[in-house]
């Protein structure tokens, strides 16, 4: 996963569907595991978090709630919040919320 999130930020940060859309697909996952590494929750209920956290700060970007506490600025939280809302990263990250789970029911598990 992680190989995958660096090949798309060097060779296709110029593009909007591979960048921004794949990326929040590929993201989704990375974390799922990432977390399923060091804690032994169940990979469903590490999926369900990890896509309403996704959802949190897509929403967050929504509300203009950066804005709203007057942190727009910082480069922290631009980068962990993001600064525009698009219902297609909403998409994406339900899209990788699948795949994690099926990635972990049909390869992981066996």
């Amino acid at each position: 996963m992680l190989c995958f999130l660096f090949l798309i930020i060097i060779f296709y940060s110029k593009n909007l569907f591979i960048r921004g859309f794949l990326g929040d697909v590929v993201i989704i996952s990375f974390f799922v595991f990432g977390i399923k590494t060091f804690f032994p929750i169940k990979l469903f209920k590490i999926s369900i978090f990890v896509l309403l956290f996704a959802f949190f700060v897509e929403f967050t970007q929504y509300f203009k709630v950066l804005k709203f506490l007057q942190i727009q600025e910082n480069l922290f939280t631009k980068i962990i919040f993001g600064s525009t809302f698009d219902p297609f990263d909403l998409v994406a990250y339900f899209i990788g919320f699948i795949i994690s789970i099926l990635l972990g029911k049909f390869i992981i598990e066996k």
